[in-house]
Order: C-alpha cells, then sequence, then structure tokens
C-alpha cells in the first residue's frame, strides 16, 4: 500500500466513525440494520408475514396487512433498526404456519420459505425432531377427550386430555422425541361427536385448531342413501361418485382431492360410459385433484373469472351430479348468492355460499352469472351437528374453495387456467346449457 492510499485509508476510518458507523459504499450492510427479503419459492399464496425481536412474547402486526404474497415474489421487510435477532413467521393459504427462529437479519439479505410438505424446511441433521404441538379448541363445545397416537397404529390407545378444553382455550400436546413425526388426532366433544386429523407432520406443525363445525365432503356412494350428514363411504363399500369438470381440451380436468382419495381406478362418466381417467397431482390441504381423463378428441373446457373480482352477494349457479342413487337425470344446477368471502374460522382459501349441494357435488363448478368459474365445491355445513350444540337449525350455509386458489393449484402444475372477464348477465339456462359442456360424473372405485 502507497502512503497516499494509507492516509485515505486512514480517513475514511476517522469518517466512519465520526459518522456513528456508517458503512461505506461497497463495505456491506451496517450494522444493526436489519433490513432483508422474504421469498415466496412454494406453489402456495402467503396470507400472513410476522416479524418479532426474538426476545418479544408476540408476533405483533401482519405486514401483509390485507395483501398476499405470492409464489415466486418477495417483500422487503425493514423492521426497526438497532437490533439484528428476528423471529419470522408465515401463514400460508390454508392456515399452515412455518417458523424461522432467531433470524441474524443484520447479516441475511432474504429468508426463503418454500411451503408446507416441501421438504425445504431448516434441516434437523444432529437433532431428533420436536413433535410438541397446541391444540386449540375454536368450536362451541367443550372437548371432553383427546386421542393421539401414531398413524401406523391400529388403536387410538389412552386418553391424554387431564382435564377438559374449553371454547377458545390451548393445551400443550407433549410427545416423545423418538423421531416419529406422522400422528393421528381426535378429539370428543361434550356431546360425543368426534373430530380427526389424520396423518399430521406434527414435528411441522405449532398449532391444530378444531372448529367442532361438522363440515363434510358431499361425496355420496352409488350402493346406498348418503351416510348420515352426507360423509364419505366407507372403502370397500363399492363405488362412490363426484363431479369434476375440464380446464383444458386435453382432458385435465379439476376435482376435490377427497373424490378420488382412496380410488383403485377413477372414470369420468361421458355419455353414461365410464372412460378411464388417472390421478395427475393432489392437494389435500386445499381439497383439489387434478385428474388427465382419456379421451381421444378435444374436449370444451371452463374458463375462469378474470375480472372483476367476485363479490359477496353475488348470484352464483352450482352445477354437477348429487344424489346418484336417488337422481339419474343427468347433470343438476341449483342457484344462490355468495354470502361470505371466507370459510369457517375465516379460512380465506373458501367461500360460503347458499346454494343448495347434495353429496355427489364435491368438486362441481361453482360459476357466476357470466358462465365463468368462481369456486369448486367442497363441503356443507352438518346442520344437525350444529344444532346439537347451538341449539338452532343453521340454513343454506355450503362451501366452496376460492376460484384464485383453484388457478395457483393448476398453475402450479403447469396447467394454466383460461380466463375471461366476468361482464355479462346471463339468464341461469344459459349458464346451465355452457356447464354441461365441461362437467361431468367423476366414478371412484374402491
Amino acid at each position: 500500500m502507497t502512503t497516499q492510499q494509507l492516509r485515505w485509508h486512514r480517513l475514511a476510518g476517522v469518517l466512519a466513525l465520526a459518522l456513528g458507523g456508517l458503512a461505506i459504499p461497497g463495505a456491506g450492510q451496517a450494522q444493526g440494520d436489519p433490513t432483508i427479503y422474504v421469498v415466496n419459492r412454494g406453489s402456495i399464496a402467503i396470507h400472513n408475514l410476522f416479524v418479532s425481536s426474538a426476545s418479544a412474547d408476540k408476533w405483533g402486526q401482519d405486514w401483509l396487512g390485507d395483501k398476499v404474497l405470492l409464489p415466486n415474489h418477495r417483500l422487503k421487510i425493514e423492521p426497526q433498526r438497532g437490533e439484528c435477532l428476528f423471529d419470522v413467521r408465515v401463514v400460508w393459504q390454508g392456515g399452515r404456519s412455518e417458523d424461522r427462529r432467531r433470524q441474524d437479519l443484520c447479516k441475511l439479505n432474504e429468508i426463503v420459505f418454500a411451503g408446507p410438505g416441501s421438504g425445504d424446511a431448516p434441516s434437523t441433521q444432529g437433532r431428533t425432531p420436536n413433535p410438541d404441538f397446541v391444540i386449540v379448541n375454536n368450536s362451541p363445545k367443550t372437548v371432553t377427550q383427546l386421542f393421539v397416537s401414531p398413524a401406523q397404529a391400529d388403536k387410538w390407545g389412552e386418553d391424554r386430555m387431564p382435564g377438559v378444553l374449553r371454547p377458545g382455550e390451548r393445551y400443550t400436546m407433549r410427545l416423545p422425541r423418538d423421531g416419529q413425526c406422522q400422528y393421528d388426532v381426535r378429539v370428543i366433544y361434550e356431546d360425543k361427536t368426534t373430530e380427526e386429523r389424520r396423518r399430521q407432520d406434527v414435528c411441522r406443525i405449532e398449532e391444530m385448531a378444531f372448529n367442532g363445525s361438522g363440515a363434510q365432503p358431499p361425496r355420496a356412494s352409488s350402493g346406498a342413501p348418503p351416510a348420515p350428514g352426507g360423509g364419505a363411504p366407507q372403502r370397500g363399500s363399492g363405488p362412490s361418485f363426484g363431479t369434476a369438470f375440464f380446464v383444458s381440451d386435453q382432458g385435465y380436468a379439476l376435482t376435490n382431492h377427497h373424490v378420488i382419495e382412496g380410488c383403485r381406478s377413477v372414470a369420468a362418466i361421458q355419455d353414461g360410459r365410464p372412460v378411464p381417467a388417472h390421478v395427475v397431482r393432489r392437494d389435500e390441504r386445499n381439497d383439489l385433484a387434478l385428474i388427465r381423463v382419456h379421451v381421444p378428441v378435444t374436449v370444451p373446457f371452463a374458463k375462469f373469472r378474470g375480472s372483476p373480482g367476485i363479490r359477496a352477494g353475488e348470484g352464483v349457479v352450482v352445477a354437477g351430479y348429487p344424489l346418484p342413487s336417488v337422481l339419474q337425470n343427468g347433470m343438476n344446477v341449483t342457484t344462490g348468492n355468495v354470502s361470505a368471502l371466507a370459510g369457517m374460522g375465516g379460512n380465506t382459501a373458501l367461500m360460503q355460499i347458499t346454494a343448495p349441494v347434495q353429496p355427489g357435488n364435491s368438486g362441481g363448478p361453482l360459476l357466476d352469472m357470466s358462465g365463468n368459474v368462481v369456486g369448486v365445491i367442497v363441503s356443507k355445513l352438518n346442520a344437525m351437528r350444529v344444532a346439537q350444540a347451538t341449539g338452532d337449525i343453521p340454513q343454506n350455509i355450503n362451501f366452496a374453495v376460492q376460484g384464485a386458489v383453484a388457478r395457483l393449484f393448476l398453475e402450479s402444475n403447469g396447467t394454466p387456467a383460461a380466463e375471461l372477464q366476468s361482464t355479462a348477465d346471463r339468464k341461469v339456462g344459459d349458464v346451465t346449457d355452457s356447464a354441461r359442456a365441461f362437467t361431468f360424473q367423476v366414478q371412484c372405485d374402491q
């Protein structure tokens, strides 16, 4: 180093000291500057983002507010300077959360979240996974019993609830750290009704909420009347049926995950005859599935609503094949309105509708009055269970997966959804005629 370079080096040091450690350009990030980018590398949207001091006991504000962080997008976060260690939490579409604890944001340029089930969560190599999680009672009923058993076990075992869990209360479930992560969980309420979560990876879940609503998938068996409450038939009880609709001219179609779950084979009923199909992708969390029907020619397919977005109060049409053991006259339609742009517990992956749905409607399209898809029918409220809990029978409360969620699922699987603007106000008969061209019945052989 020359004498002149040495003088400039010393002068830069003095200036930096006098300016309180202000970084020289190119010298790196200033100490105490925790500015980073949060990156969504998952296939679904992030709905909430919390960044709080590692020493804080609360998460604080949601940095996304009323926005979402879409797949392959990033958001710049600038927490308060002077501190570096932060906890970061994202809540994915569908409600599952993912955390990064004690992150030194002064040394990081970005934090990447890959999404539930991606396998890209922080490595647990060299340490035993922690299967402890919190059970939250979001129902209006008291939980009196709790069973948590390894997913491969054939018995529930002993009741693990030390007392009762009243509405709004939380209970931390401590489990052995023996490497086991897949568990089945069952709660029993004071009215003897049950609610279950099967094959839960509790090493990746912090909370598991039970709402006691009794919402059930409307899939029907052809061999007997629908089960009480509209539940799916038991395996081995014969073929069951749902609804699906084409989303491309190459035979790709959308339906519910629970329609094709456990099926030995899947077929599309076309002109009264089964046409073989196979499952391409599944999304159990959002209850969606993409199937490919082996059609020899191109087929008409549905268009999704482009703009403007659907609003509460708008009219909608449900197309599908309900109650196949009772109604054998082809596709049926019902009409109603959008009641709310969220499902139970504020689940923004769903919307609530008044249009009636029955077992067999699962996986069918929910259409606006322009004939464009705005949702996928998924469940109906179990009115009897709610009546037992509240003393009142609810009416016209059914649910559909939001069209935006279905589109993200399709796009993540390389099947972009076609869209049209919804500006026309067509008659129900006209919407029905267009739906009949791309909507069909799905047969599941178990």
